[in-house]
């Protein structure tokens, strides 16, 4: 008996050999051979001789009172324990309905009483699509089997899910188990880090730019407009992976306003609460360009006044800062060129009556150096102005060599030779 004993632990010991020789060559990628798989079934039906109960049967030979408790025991024992035949599985670090944020990895247990465990498959949601993926299997020293699948709520919407799994072996399936899991994944956030709220002088382009957190997800995009009075589209800004962000905005066409910037990001899923500053833009200069083409000089000419002209659009209710700009020369047959002049601005006027202009009050000196200096000067429009023209003007100035006036009149510019205007803008 106890050389039977023996011989059919041998072929146990070696159909199990043979199996992991032929899940070994499975992950591979190689084609298992026919005469491995009729090798197994050979030592299989070795050890599946008749029971002594099935021969007794078989030969109608007349059945004791001692085989009867033994059929009795042997169909209680399978009552109790089941048929350990079958494939096991089970989930151990994963409750069911419990929730779960960022990457997560399930792990659990795996049994197969009779062999090998080929292959534990996962499905998340729709078992019936037949999409199940492989998780990463292990076996332990005990003849059981560890395996882990990781999931990534990115990869989820919010609400409930399941994960359904199952193990296989050769053709054999286990039955396939779930749990329900949770995803909830909180708002994301946003912050403007630049401008800071309430600043009052932001003049030229401004990058705006801050960061994100995406809360354990992954920001997808940011989102900026603008309000001044009435709210702009929502722009994409330049969003990059370590979850910064910028936003080019440029302001020429604003001066002297107040603008609430709003930003918000997004997740895939929903939307970050908006974040939100006020600011000024102070870009009252219009022309703030330092280096201008100025016009060549006439034959006899030795002063210059020059308004560069502009299609910057002005708004009403808005002072702005406009600049002219001037330069002295020296020419031999003159000699008032040869001393610095003194010139004050009487009045800038404008051919219609919507533009109000007010001149510099102090004097300019001029040197004969032919370097080109500027000034500054306000304007601004009224209401009643027509939209999208342009506004020609004059300028009327008086100039004096060392404090004495020549009473020297001009009106020096005219809109017919000279491009200096100004268009007002929608409102």
């Amino acid at each position: 008996m106890e050389k039977r004993k023996n011989s059919i632990f041998e072929i146990k010991k070696k159909i199990s050999e043979y199996k992991k020789r032929l899940h070994n060559l499975k992950l591979q990628g190689f084609t298992h051979s026919s005469e491995i798989y009729e090798e197994i079934k050979l030592l299989e039906k070795r050890i599946k001789q008749p029971s002594t109960l099935q021969k007794i049967w078989k030969e109608k030979k007349p059945i004791s009172i001692v085989s009867l408790l033994l059929v009795l025991i042997l169909i209680v024992s399978i009552f109790l324990t089941g048929n350990s035949s079958e494939l096991e599985i089970k989930i151990s670090n994963l409750r069911n309905e419990q929730t779960i944020n960022g990457i997560f990895t399930i792990k659990g247990l795996a049994n197969n009483p009779n062999g090998l465990i080929d292959s534990v498959q996962i499905n998340i949601d729709n078992v019936t699509d037949n999409t199940w993926v492989e998780a990463d299997i292990f076996e332990n020293n005990n003849g059981s089997y560890s395996w882990e699948y990781s999931i990534n709520s990115d990869d989820l919407q919010n609400g409930s899910h399941f994960i359904f799994y199952r193990c296989c072996s050769g053709n054999k399936i286990s039955q396939h188990y779930s749990k329900k899991i949770f995803i909830k994944k909180p708002r994301p956030t946003i912050t403007i880090l630049y401008p800071s709220d309430n600043d009052k002088n932001l003049k030229s382009n401004v990058i705006v730019r801050g960061n994100v957190n995406g809360m354990d997800s992954k920001v997808n995009s940011v989102e900026i407009r603008f309000y001044d009075g009435s709210y702009k589209n929502w722009n994409y800004a330049i969003f990059n992976d370590d979850n910064h962000w910028y936003y080019d905005w440029d302001t020429t066409e604003l001066y002297n306003e107040s603008i609430s910037i709003e930003v918000r990001c997004n997740n895939g899923i929903r939307y970050s609460n908006i974040s939100s500053i006020n600011v000024t833009v102070n870009t009252t200069v219009i022309n703030y360009d330092e280096e201008v083409d100025m016009p060549d000089f006439n034959k006899s000419e030795f002063l210059q006044l020059y308004f560069p002209p502009t299609t910057r659009k002005i708004k009403p209710n808005k002072e702005y800062q406009l600049k002219m700009y001037y330069r002295h020369r020296e020419i031999e047959n003159n000699r008032l060129s040869k001393f610095p002049i003194c010139i004050k601005i009487d009045r800038i006027r404008s051919k219609d009556d919507y533009l109000t202009i007010s001149p510099p009050t102090e004097e300019i000196i001029t040197i004969p150096d032919n370097e080109t200096y500027n000034i500054s000067y306000t304007i601004s429009i009224s209401e009643n102005a027509e939209k999208n023209k342009i506004f020609f003007f004059t300028v009327e100035y008086t100039y004096y060599i060392n404090k004495f006036p020549y009473n020297f009149f001009e009106i020096f510019w005219t809109s017919k030779d000279v491009d200096v205007s100004l268009k007002s803008g929608q409102w």
